[in-house]
């Protein structure tokens, strides 16, 4: 538990986000089922993500009724992302696999940041976080600018993602 003066860990305590882009990526079978133009003017990648989710009370060992639970995912994802700035317009989507729980490794990666740092204690709650199970997903999300000028820029952005993590649609 971070100490700034007062404990600081608690519901989302961190995330981690490495991403790798790359031509190579361009002729792989997931990039041909994602959305967005298959000719020039896009980019396609690799992303990891971890998020770890803790409860308000970080000292009890037990489940705490009431409090978020202890979580943490780890998701890989393919992503593509066509880009026309003459049209003021981006496509991006993706597809991802992951695990959610224990396997995620999310209590290690929690406890061991805390044994490397001052001012802060093992974690001990991490032995009643959710269930390992596999996720899957995949999101589109679309940008348009409608106002650009050298001083203001407005942009309209749709967002939809289904999948076993998250389910939502937004304007």
């Amino acid at each position: 538990i971070f100490y700034f003066p007062h404990p600081t860990d608690r519901y989302f305590s961190n995330g981690l986000e490495i991403d790798y882009s790359s031509p190579l990526f361009e002729n792989v079978f997931v990039n041909r089922i994602l959305i967005g133009a298959s000719d020039h003017g896009y980019r396609s990648g690799l992303q990891f993500t971890q998020n770890l989710y803790t409860p308000d009370d970080l000292r009890s060992d037990s489940v705490v009724i009431g409090d978020r639970p202890y979580a943490s995912y780890s998701l890989v994802e393919m992503y593509k992302i066509y880009n026309s700035p003459s049209r003021h317009f981006r496509i991006t989507s993706s597809i991802g696999i992951g695990v959610i729980g224990e396997w995620s490794g999310g209590g290690a990666m929690q406890n061991t940041v805390h044994s490397l740092t001052r001012n802060s204690d093992f974690v001990p709650g991490w032995k009643n976080q959710i269930a390992n199970d596999i996720l899957f997903t995949y999101r589109v999300q679309v940008e348009k600018g409608l106002i650009n000028s050298s001083a203001f820029q407005f942009n309209l952005t749709s967002d939809a993602m289904i999948g076993s993590l998250h389910n939502y649609a937004g304007l």
